[in-house]
């Protein structure tokens, strides 16, 4: 059985970052299993999740991502045998964490997948001989038409109705309605545009009508792959594990108390990045299979951490906030003399990462770990030191039973241009160094 690598707490504590690891995984494959099944702005490197795996947790440990995004902590927790719960409030992201968590037998997916070809391509050949009848209605969204050609969206459409149709299990259609959405977010998208998988995509002409069925046939054949590899990974693991969805928002959490042994997340930027406008042109052609519109979809995201637009967070229950933390009292303060707005901004997010903090706090078993792989930002040229904010702020914190945290380890780490989809900081750099930070219930 897999053995936790043990290390003194004061091991972990460095003045100097950047001594102890490397944490960098510059030349370690980050698209194997079901990593690579989709595009996904800021996915947190796979390697590194199984780092803190092993370092913080056992075989059989349960493992919380309250803030789950691509999946990438569930995935990884599978592979290493631990069960693994996920909270997401991006629908799409959701599907796509249910998609890359879900086995599915190699036959059976290939034969479903054989099946849904025949009817596409059935479908298409008529409609490039002139009959366009049976062509299903298009979705109606915003500026449709002008993000995508008419034999874009009609082929699409037909790509969309054979899943539907198709005599195959509802994991089956998720994970081809999933290929589906992969043809619109995608370095090169069907759609007009460009930086698709960015929240500020580009409109981008394509001087030849993209052959839709021919990237879906690749983009399924890919895929069937990468699930294969994922079912015959998983069977090597420690242990057999499962993953779960168990809710939408990490700042009110549905867990029992002390039920999880470790947290692993990447929480969002402060400021950086709207992933309801980088995700909306697939939303659009997926709002019945994700069970809400666009309009519903934008309002959505003014509740997302981060956001930009959203109302203030309603004060904890013993009336403190983090705004009484020193260092984030300063931060609103610089940002506010620039910039009232954008005041506003930081002031929400540090308070709904409080409450994100506090509940990690309370679901988390005494002594265990809660893993934080956090990215600075800078806001009107003002450097958000977010790391150290959450750092700040959890120390401040009371928990339930008169539990604290207490960081264990803080170390810094190169983020690779080429290995990560970032989004950028005003228009003159990238954000190019994040931090592991881990933070420790009390035992008693």
């Amino acid at each position: 059985m897999e053995q936790r690598v043990l290390k003194r707490a004061d091991m972990f504590q460095s003045s100097q970052l950047g001594q102890e690891f490397d944490l960098d995984f510059l030349n370690q494959p980050t698209s194997y299993a079901t990593h690579g099944l989709h595009s996904f702005a800021a996915k947190c490197p796979p390697p590194l999740v199984a780092w803190i795996l092993r370092q913080w947790s056992n075989p059989g440990d349960c493992i919380l991502d309250p803030m789950a995004g691509s999946g990438t902590t569930l995935v990884e927790s599978l592979l290493l045998g631990r069960e693994a719960l996920g909270v997401e409030i991006d629908p799409l992201a959701r599907l796509l964490c249910q998609v890359k968590t879900t086995p599915l037998p190699a036959d059976r997916l290939q034969y479903s997948s054989e099946q849904l070809l025949k009817s596409i391509e059935a479908a298409c050949t008529r409609y490039d001989q002139g009959e366009r009848q049976h062509v299903p209605a298009l979705p109606l969204f915003h500026n449709r038409d002008y993000w995508f050609l008419p034999e874009v969206s009609a082929k699409l459409a037909l790509i969309k109705q054979a899943i539907a149709d198709l005599a195959a299990s509802d994991d089956e259609k998720r994970f081809f309605y999933i290929a589906f959405s992969s043809l619109i977010l995608a370095k090169t998208s069907v759609a007009n545009a460009r930086d698709v998988v960015h929240s500020r995509h580009h409109y981008l002409a394509h001087p030849m009508p993209p052959d839709v069925l021919a990237l879906f046939r690749q983009r399924l054949k890919r895929m069937t792959a990468q699930m294969q590899q994922f079912v015959e990974q998983i069977t090597q693991a420690p242990q057999p594990a499962t993953a779960s969805m168990v809710g939408q928002d990490a700042r009110r959490l549905s867990l029992v108390e002390a039920s999880v042994d470790l947290v692993v997340t990447s929480p969002p930027y402060c400021n950086a990045l709207d992933y309801t406008r980088a995700h909306k042109l697939a939303v659009g052609w997926l709002a019945d299979v994700l069970s809400i519109n666009l309009q519903e979809y934008s309002l959505l995201g003014h509740s997302y951490i981060g956001a930009e637009r959203g109302p203030m967070p309603a004060p904890s229950a013993n009336g403190d906030q983090p705004w009484q933390v020193p260092l984030v009292q300063r931060l609103i303060a610089q940002v506010s003399e620039l910039d009232c707005r954008k005041a506003v901004v930081v002031e929400r997010y540090f308070a709904d990462m409080w409450q994100v903090l506090g509940e990690l706090g309370r679901v988390l078993r005494p002594g265990g770990h809660a893993a934080l792989v956090v990215c600075p930002s800078n806001i009107r040229k003002i450097s958000i030191p977010t790391h150290l904010a959450f750092q700040e702020m959890a120390a401040a914190l009371e928990l339930p039973g008169q539990h604290r945290f207490a960081p264990v380890f803080l170390q810094a780490r190169t983020i690779s241009d080429r290995r990560r989809l970032m989004p950028y900081i005003g228009m003159e750099e990238r954000m190019r160094t994040e931090y592991v930070l881990v933070l420790q219930k009390s035992k008693s």
